[in-house]
């Protein structure tokens, strides 16, 4: 009878934990090859220089192109800083935005997001710090954030969660 309520409690207990969110970031040490982002132009059908606007200034982007591949079926644009590293690439379809990356310089994103058809924030979100430790997870829906939203410091540990209505209101 004692190995019956063992058994049964090791497996609630196992149910349980596959079933919790961990109290800990992923290490996702995931760096991008910029070098292959740089020899995009290479590849494109066409390439056109961009003049990057103040707000994507401030993250010291002081130059971008556009690569069409495929007669317009794909659009990249790709900004650089001074000294010619990628710091944020935008990914477009058919004139619409579907993936954005920020680069920290070593390489590392500092988010990943995915867009609607309207062009915006749309589905799983994660911002990284510098080293691929996720810094906050979520997901947007329509541009609002949605759900449960978790923040987590630089050694992984959760720090806070935060529940939000699908009208991006935080819940207490």
């Amino acid at each position: 009878m004692n190995i019956i309520r063992l058994s049964c409690l090791a497996l609630l207990t196992a149910a349980f934990a596959i079933g919790c969110k961990p109290n800990t970031s992923d290490v996702m040490v995931e760096t991008i090859d910029t070098a292959y982002l740089r020899q995009l132009p290479n590849m494109a059908d066409t390439v056109i220089p961009i003049v990057p606007d103040t707000s994507i200034r401030l993250l010291g982007v002081v130059r971008g192109e556009e690569i069409i591949i495929g007669n317009g079926q794909k659009q990249m644009q790709l900004w650089y800083d001074v000294q010619g590293q990628v710091l944020l690439m935008t990914e477009k379809n058919k004139g619409r935005i579907i993936d954005s990356v920020a680069f920290y310089p070593n390489g590392q994103r500092i988010f990943k997001l995915s867009f609607n058809q309207q062009g915006k924030a749309d589905g799983f979100a994660k911002y990284f710090y510098s080293d691929g430790r996720v810094r906050e997870d979520g997901r947007f829906i329509n541009g609002i954030k949605t759900g449960v939203w978790r923040s987590f410091d630089e050694n992984g540990r959760l720090l806070e969660t935060h529940e939000f209505t699908q009208r991006g209101e935080k819940l207490k």
